[in-house]
């Protein structure tokens, strides 16, 4: 999955996999990942790419990926994860890292 992002596009310095607990959550909860309810979201992540469950370390799941990640550099993996890619490793940390700070708000507002 790594390896096919590095292989498809020239500036991805660094590729980021979690498995994002509050990504996931929302996720299993049916959350629209473009309506986060922060305006500053889109400015800090830009649109969150979606990939359907796939086992892990599947041929379908590194082909899906690599597809979003054409246009998405925040990638969430229903029932996994989430893969983020930047030019520097403090960047894909930082978008992975925001990602879920973001989720987390949103799940904190369900309650």
């Amino acid at each position: 999955m790594h390896l096919k992002i590095y292989q498809s596009i020239k500036n991805a310095g660094a590729v980021v996999h979690t498995h994002s607990t509050y990504a996931l959550v929302l996720e299993k909860l049916g959350f629209d990942f473009s309506k986060f309810s922060l305006a500053e979201a889109e400015l800090l992540l830009g649109k969150v790419g979606i990939v359907d469950f796939f086992p892990p370390g599947s041929k379908k799941l590194w082909e899906a990926v690599e597809k979003e990640a054409k246009n998405f550099k925040v990638i969430l993996l229903k029932g996994h994860g989430v893969v983020t890619w930047e030019e520097s490793i403090e960047k894909a940390v930082n978008l992975a890292l925001i990602f879920e700070k973001l989720c987390l708000i949103e799940y904190l507002a369900l309650k």
